[in-house]
């Protein structure tokens, strides 16, 4: 028995806009960048920002992390900085604000999975696996965090409850709070 999988609408609509894609090439030891990407994202990139000095900042975060070293002339991988840029792009950020924590999400994630991958290296000491699954799971608690800060940025966060109760004493004494020592003295205590 087989099973048909539709896509649905909103599967629809994700797929008619395509993130930005980033090319990288090197001349001379220079990194020349072009980003392409929809007409509707041509300002912000898909970072929730119509600054462009803010887009430019973040996106060169996202290259200094994941295209490193000694360049050689010619194309160079930029699979992972487009993919950090889609992950962050695909957490719809809307402003300035939320780009900035949706760009340092995106990389936390990449940093931790990289700590992951040392740590199941072949040959890694039992000391240096301890400390790359000690710095992911940190990095990873710090991406569930950044995740939090976000929803509740967009309201969607838990919210905090107080109830405060109206408490009415005709003719008597309230205590409000924790109470102790109530009781009969023992011998020898001092008054």
């Amino acid at each position: 028995m087989t099973a048909t999988l539709q896509p649905s609408e909103a599967t629809q609509t994700v797929a008619t806009t395509r993130a930005p894609t980033i090319k990288a090439h090197s001349e001379r030891g220079v990194v020349r960048t072009i980003v392409e990407c929809d007409s509707s994202q041509v300002s912000s990139l898909g970072l929730g920002t119509t600054a462009p000095v803010v887009a430019e900042y973040l996106l060169s975060q996202i290259l200094n992390l994941t295209i490193s070293g000694d360049f050689p002339d010619g194309p160079l991988d930029t699979r992972d900085a487009n993919a950090l840029l889609s992950l962050a792009a695909s957490l719809e950020p809307e402003t300035e604000y939320e780009a900035a924590i949706a760009v340092q999400i995106a990389m936390l994630h990449h940093i931790a999975l990289d700590c992951g991958r040392r740590a199941m290296k072949r040959g890694a000491t039992m000391e240096g696996r301890a400390l790359n699954i000690s710095h992911a799971g940190k990095l990873s608690r710090s991406c569930a965090m950044l995740l939090e800060t976000l929803a509740r940025s967009r309201g969607k966060g838990p919210s905090q409850v107080v109830r405060v109760e109206h408490v009415t004493i005709n003719g008597g004494q309230a205590v409000v709070g924790a109470v102790a020592g109530v009781g009969r003295k023992s011998r020898g205590s001092t008054p």
